[in-house]
Protein backbone atom coordinates (compact mmCIF):
# COMPACT_ATOMS: atom_id res chain seq x y z
CA UNK A 1 0.00 0.00 0.00
CA UNK A 2 1.62 3.44 -1.01
CA UNK A 3 1.95 6.15 1.20
CA UNK A 4 -0.42 9.03 0.65
CA UNK A 5 -0.11 12.74 0.55
CA UNK A 6 -2.23 14.04 3.09
CA UNK A 7 -1.99 11.38 5.83
CA UNK A 8 1.69 12.24 5.79
CA UNK A 9 0.91 16.29 6.20
CA UNK A 10 -1.74 15.21 8.90
CA UNK A 11 1.59 13.30 10.65
CA UNK A 12 3.71 16.15 10.27
CA UNK A 13 1.62 18.88 11.68
CA UNK A 14 0.88 16.76 14.70
CA UNK A 15 4.16 16.15 15.76
CA UNK A 16 4.65 20.44 15.81
CA UNK A 17 2.80 23.27 18.05
CA UNK A 18 1.05 25.42 16.10
CA UNK A 19 1.92 23.08 12.87
CA UNK A 20 1.04 24.48 9.52
CA UNK A 21 2.33 22.90 5.81
CA UNK A 22 4.28 25.59 3.75
CA UNK A 23 4.69 23.24 0.61
CA UNK A 24 3.68 19.60 0.17
CA UNK A 25 5.02 18.07 -3.26
CA UNK A 26 5.07 14.63 -4.88
CA UNK A 27 7.61 13.21 -7.04
CA UNK A 28 8.14 10.13 -9.02
CA UNK A 29 11.96 8.75 -8.06
CA UNK A 30 12.46 5.17 -10.30
CA UNK A 31 8.99 4.81 -10.27
CA UNK A 32 8.28 5.14 -6.26
CA UNK A 33 5.97 7.83 -5.02
CA UNK A 34 8.33 9.82 -2.84
CA UNK A 35 6.78 13.01 -0.71
CA UNK A 36 8.68 16.17 0.62
CA UNK A 37 6.91 18.20 3.05
CA UNK A 38 7.75 21.49 4.74
CA UNK A 39 6.17 22.84 7.62
CA UNK A 40 6.51 25.80 10.76
CA UNK A 41 4.93 26.11 14.14
CA UNK A 42 4.34 28.32 16.87
CA UNK A 43 8.29 28.28 17.92
CA UNK A 44 9.60 29.74 14.35
CA UNK A 45 10.52 26.25 14.04
CA UNK A 46 10.59 24.62 10.22
CA UNK A 47 10.94 21.21 9.50
CA UNK A 48 11.12 19.86 6.53
CA UNK A 49 11.45 16.09 5.08
CA UNK A 50 11.05 13.49 1.98
CA UNK A 51 9.41 10.25 2.57
CA UNK A 52 9.41 6.90 0.58
CA UNK A 53 8.86 3.28 0.63
CA UNK A 54 9.66 0.04 -1.23
CA UNK A 55 11.46 -3.11 -1.26
CA UNK A 56 10.12 -3.33 2.52
CA UNK A 57 12.09 -0.52 3.94
CA UNK A 58 10.86 2.88 4.76
CA UNK A 59 13.30 5.74 4.14
CA UNK A 60 13.33 9.42 5.42
CA UNK A 61 15.37 12.64 5.12
CA UNK A 62 14.93 14.73 8.18
CA UNK A 63 15.61 19.04 9.02
CA UNK A 64 14.99 21.32 11.56
CA UNK A 65 15.79 24.85 11.75
CA UNK A 66 15.17 28.42 12.94
CA UNK A 67 14.48 29.06 8.68
CA UNK A 68 12.55 27.37 6.04
CA UNK A 69 15.29 24.24 5.33
CA UNK A 70 14.38 24.84 1.30
CA UNK A 71 16.03 28.17 1.65
CA UNK A 72 19.02 27.12 3.02
CA UNK A 73 22.43 26.05 1.01
CA UNK A 74 23.55 24.03 3.26
CA UNK A 75 20.36 21.39 3.08
CA UNK A 76 19.15 21.92 -0.73
CA UNK A 77 21.40 19.35 -1.86
CA UNK A 78 20.31 16.81 0.69
CA UNK A 79 16.53 17.26 -0.45
CA UNK A 80 17.42 16.82 -4.13
CA UNK A 81 19.88 14.67 -3.91
CA UNK A 82 17.43 11.59 -2.48
CA UNK A 83 17.32 8.68 -6.01
CA UNK A 84 16.04 5.08 -6.18
CA UNK A 85 19.36 3.02 -7.50
CA UNK A 86 16.49 -0.14 -7.01
CA UNK A 87 15.84 -1.17 -10.99
CA UNK A 88 12.14 -2.99 -9.98
CA UNK A 89 11.21 -1.33 -6.23
CA UNK A 90 8.25 -3.00 -4.64
CA UNK A 91 6.49 -0.73 -2.97
CA UNK A 92 5.50 -2.61 0.24
CA UNK A 93 1.58 -3.10 1.94
CA UNK A 94 0.98 -3.17 5.00
CA UNK A 95 -1.79 -4.34 7.97
CA UNK A 96 -2.99 -0.24 8.16
CA UNK A 97 -4.89 1.49 6.12
CA UNK A 98 -3.39 3.83 3.36
CA UNK A 99 -3.95 6.84 5.56
CA UNK A 100 -2.84 5.90 8.96
CA UNK A 101 0.26 4.16 6.92
CA UNK A 102 1.07 7.63 6.15
CA UNK A 103 0.09 9.57 9.18
CA UNK A 104 2.51 7.68 11.09
CA UNK A 105 5.13 8.21 8.59
CA UNK A 106 4.45 11.53 8.58
CA UNK A 107 5.08 11.44 12.58
CA UNK A 108 8.28 8.98 12.56
CA UNK A 109 11.71 10.93 13.50
CA UNK A 110 10.25 14.40 15.00
CA UNK A 111 10.68 12.68 18.76
CA UNK A 112 14.55 11.73 17.54
CA UNK A 113 15.41 15.37 16.19
CA UNK A 114 13.92 17.17 18.37
CA UNK A 115 16.09 15.17 20.95
CA UNK A 116 19.46 15.84 18.97
CA UNK A 117 18.50 19.44 18.84
CA UNK A 118 18.46 19.33 23.07
CA UNK A 119 21.36 17.60 23.25
CA UNK A 120 23.32 19.60 20.64
CA UNK A 121 21.94 22.87 22.79
CA UNK A 122 23.56 21.35 25.66
CA UNK A 123 26.89 20.52 24.36
CA UNK A 124 27.33 24.23 22.83
CA UNK A 125 26.50 25.83 26.20
CA UNK A 126 28.83 23.52 28.05
CA UNK A 127 31.71 24.44 25.66
CA UNK A 128 30.71 28.25 26.10
CA UNK A 129 30.92 27.72 29.88
CA UNK A 130 34.22 25.60 29.87
CA UNK A 131 35.60 28.63 27.55
CA UNK A 132 34.38 31.37 30.17
CA UNK A 133 35.85 29.38 32.76
CA UNK A 134 38.87 28.69 31.14
CA UNK A 135 39.25 32.86 31.07
CA UNK A 136 39.42 33.02 34.46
Amino acid sequence: MPLEQAGLEEGTIKQIPGGKIISSQRANLGGVPAFTIAATGSQNTYLQQSVLTFGGKFYKVMAAGPAPIANDPRFANVFSSVTVLDPNPVVPGSHLSQHELSVKAGEIGFGVLFIAAVVLFLRRSSRRQEKSQSHL
